[in-house]
């Protein structure tokens, strides 16, 4: 029962320390969100711009994700973004273009504040209802490969406490 308890502890020291402890390799940081249905969404960003990149390892270089198309990263199913920061904010629109939407698109407003680290979603639903959602982030390495199905341990081990 001791040990435990200590694993629970350092697990929560583990996941405490990622949200104050910012990891940078100037100007790039990394936030995981969580979202609904333990997912998690990884966005690598410049600290100045706003724009959001992906990490590639094997060249060790962090690419735009408007340039996924030019380095052989494009897929149809990944959705159009903008991104900017603004007040401290990491403000984030995604559209996502598809003929299952009724108007042809699905269009989601993030609002990612980096001093408390809570992400604010917006969108209409299919009924055209508008929908808000927030959830927690925390600071991670951007060059981190970090493993999803740990994370979901982790968070579902906290929250029964």
């Amino acid at each position: 029962m001791f040990g435990y308890l200590v694993n629970i502890s350092l697990l929560f020291l583990i996941v405490s320390s990622h949200q104050e402890k910012v990891i940078s390799y100037a100007p790039y940081k990394g936030l995981i969100c969580r979202e609904d249905n333990n997912n998690f969404e990884k966005y690598i960003f410049d600290e100045n711009t706003g724009y959001l990149y992906f990490y590639q390892p094997n060249r060790d270089i962090f690419i735009p994700l408007n340039l996924r198309k030019e380095s052989n990263f494009f897929s149809e199913d990944i959705p159009e973004i903008f991104s900017i920061i603004k007040n401290n904010k990491l403000l984030i629109t995604e559209i996502e273009y598809s003929n299952k939407f009724k108007d042809g698109y699905f269009k989601i407003k993030h609002k990612i504040n980096l001093n408390t680290l809570i992400k604010k979603s917006l969108y209409k639903n299919k009924k055209k209802q508008l929908v808000s959602e927030k959830v927690s982030c925390y600071w991670i390495d951007p060059k981190s490969d970090i493993k999803i199905r740990w994370l979901k341990k982790v968070f579902n081990v906290l929250s029964e406490f």
